[in-house]
């Protein structure tokens, strides 16, 4: 029994070997087999996905989606297996696009030598398996629309603009359907927030696109720049000039002179020319006893300015 139970078990061991060896040797011949036959060359058609390039600015596509492109091509078969299971995705040179008053097309030949350039160097195209590729394009308007930075600055404490700030351009120009650009009227830049400024500011904004389907823009970035320095304040007195005194009478101011406290950049500050502030009185009839002087006038180089008092006590001599 012992010896009957021992040899049972060596004669199902080796048989278990011969069944693994037998399927090693056929996965094996498979593989070779398989290995062999893509290593060949072979012509087939492949359905490729194609989308339009290079649309003139003048007109846009209505339907984005992928024309299924077949392509008649040769190469090996891993190169053809690689396609047939990830697909090859293509695109059409738009700017050859014909157009009747019913659909717009592309003729196939004309892409034949745009198609073949998105190739690897071992695949062979032979032709494109249709005549005629349609699509679904229109005419654009256009349109330019002044552009408005979005942005807030919170200088430190002393500091502010030289001057007004620069843009590089400040109109954005729109294409697509007239229907849709008709309902855009402003163009701003992404809101973009700076604090703790102390120095000047250059830096590029990108223009808020929420725009309708098919609008296009040309150019979607602006540089914001802005010189800043630290502020002073000073006082200068201006002599006040009486406007639409009735002819006949003369008037007596008290005071004569109006403070008009202004503040400008430290690197400006020589450059002020004090006789370009001009401060005025409008004379009225029922002006109850004082006049509002107003400051009508002022050196560009400043950045702002107030008069201290604007209530101007008169007499008026016949």
């Amino acid at each position: 029994m012992i010896v009957n139970k021992w040899r049972n078990r060596i004669s199902a061991f080796f048989q278990r070997r011969k069944i693994k060896v037998f399927l090693f040797f056929v996965i094996f011949s498979l593989v070779t087999w398989f290995m062999n036959k893509l290593s060949k060359e072979y012509t087939t058609t492949i359905e490729c996905k194609a989308t339009i390039a290079n649309l003139s600015d003048d007109r846009f596509l209505y339907d984005e989606t992928p024309i299924k492109l077949p392509v008649n091509l040769t190469s090996h078969g891993f190169r053809i297996l690689g396609m047939q299971l990830f697909g090859k995705h293509l695109s059409l040179d738009g700017s050859r696009l014909s157009a009747t008053s019913n659909r717009d097309y592309l003729i196939a030949e004309d892409q034949l030598a745009h198609v073949i350039e998105q190739f690897p160097a071992d695949v062979k195209v032979v032709n494109i398996d249709r005549d005629t590729l349609y699509t679904n394009t229109s005419y654009t308007d256009s349109k330019t629309l002044a552009l408005r930075p979005d942005i807030t600055i919170e200088f430190r404490k002393g500091y502010g603009y030289v001057d007004q700030y620069q843009l590089s351009k400040d109109s954005i120009k729109l294409i697509g359907p007239k229907a849709q650009l008709d309902s855009i009227h402003q163009i701003t830049t992404e809101p973009v927030i700076l604090v703790d400024v102390a120095e000047d500011i250059e830096l590029t904004l990108q223009v808020k696109t929420p725009f309708g389907n098919h609008i296009r823009m040309i150019n979607s970035e602006v540089v914001f720049s802005a010189a800043v320095d630290r502020y002073t304040e000073e006082i200068v007195e201006v002599p006040i000039i009486v406007e639409g005194l009735p002819e006949g009478k003369t008037i007596r101011l008290f005071p004569k002179t109006a403070k008009v406290i202004y503040a400008v950049g430290q690197k400006d500050l020589a450059k002020v020319d004090e006789s370009k502030f001009r401060v005025v009185c409008h004379f009225l009839e029922n002006d109850q006893g004082h006049l509002e002087a107003i400051l009508v006038d002022s050196p560009s180089v400043i950045n702002t300015a107030r008069i201290e008092n604007t209530k101007i006590d008169y007499l008026i001599r016949e």
